[in-house]
């Protein structure tokens, strides 16, 4: 991702922390929402439908945004809709960028920063112009 724009195929690491006897940690990588996709869940034909329909709306979206996960299972509708409910929430006010995701823990994520710092430096280009190229190859 360049600067502020949400560029195709675009994935962020992500991390949400457990939460004591309510869900475990959950690692995973996203591609972010669009404006008009998460704006879609601010309407109210989202907001006052029964449950059972807004969860299955948000885990179809969850579905084509989360790329990768930490769990034993695959991502799939049915295994998003069985997430605990405050873990559920959580993970799609990231992708959906209603939240920010938790830090990450050492060795996720590690070393990317870096690894531009120096590319760049050695190159003549910005740091930001090497992550634009990463992120294109991702």
């Amino acid at each position: 991702m360049a600067g502020n724009i949400i560029t195709d195929g675009y994935t962020r690491d992500a991390f949400i922390a457990g939460v004591e006897r309510q869900h475990g940690p959950l690692r995973f990588k996203f591609r972010p929402m669009l404006p008009e996709e998460t704006e879609t869940f601010c309407r109210p034909a989202f907001l006052q439908a029964p449950p059972k329909q807004s969860i299955a709306m948000m885990a179809a979206a969850l579905k084509q945004h989360v790329v990768s996960w930490d769990e034993d299972a695959e991502i799939t509708v049915d295994n998003l809709r069985r997430v605990p409910w405050k873990l559920l929430q959580r993970l799609f006010n990231v992708v959906a960028g209603f939240d920010p995701s938790d830090p990450l823990p050492e060795g996720v994520g590690e070393g990317e920063d870096w690894q531009r710092l120096l590319e760049a430096r050695g190159s003549g280009r910005t740091p930001g112009a090497v992550g634009a190229e990463a992120d294109e190859k991702n």
